[in-house]
């Protein structure tokens, strides 16, 4: 069975939180977009969901999610984002296809993801978790792995070994102190 994962079509994207909505429509054609100011979205995928033999006491509905919480979490879907969690229960599980030479059942399956997808040049608040000649490694709290790279850093920025952090100076025009006056 294929098992390649889509946006189910037609195309659903909700917004869970933030100031603008975006509309799918029913015939599958692109999404309107009013304005992009939230980082969280509830988008729809269909994919093919493999339940392995040691799982068929279980409930299809139930194992088919623990599939899903296993597959999905911390993993990027191209166009989409950052899935952070399954939402929900699945909204249809189709009946199982043992293919020949695997012992897993396979269903198609549409359910809801929570996904972080923040806008570019979107301000993000973080903790460093880790500042190396590299860059910058940063902690959002729910995903650990934002790198920051040196490139990336206000000019001028230079690396203090020392104390491994990274300095930023800025230059100002009107005196070397850059005080101002008073």
């Amino acid at each position: 069975p294929p098992n390649s994962t889509q946006l189910h079509p037609p195309i659903h994207q909700i917004i869970i939180c933030g100031r603008y909505r975006k509309k799918a429509r029913e015939n599958g054609e692109r999404l309107s977009i009013r304005a992009q100011t939230t980082m969280f979205v509830l988008t729809t995928v269909a994919d093919t969901i493999r339940i392995p033999p040691q799982l068929f006491y279980l409930p299809t509905l139930d194992a088919v999610h623990d599939e899903i919480e296993k597959k999905y979490p911390n993993r990027v879907i191209m166009d989409v984002g950052l899935v952070v969690c399954r939402y929900g229960d699945a909204l249809e599980v189709g009946d199982g296809v043992l293919a020949t030479g695997d012992g897993g059942a396979h269903h198609e399956a549409v359910f809801r993801l929570v996904v972080f997808r923040p806008f570019v040049e979107e301000v993000l608040l973080g903790t460093v978790s880790e500042s190396t000649e590299e860059g910058v490694r940063v902690s959002l709290g729910f995903f650990e792995d934002v790198f920051v790279p040196a490139y990336w850093m206000l000019r001028p920025s230079t690396y203090d070994p020392e104390t491994g952090l990274w300095v930023w100076t800025p230059k100002y025009d009107d005196d070397d102190e850059g005080g101002g006056e008073g």
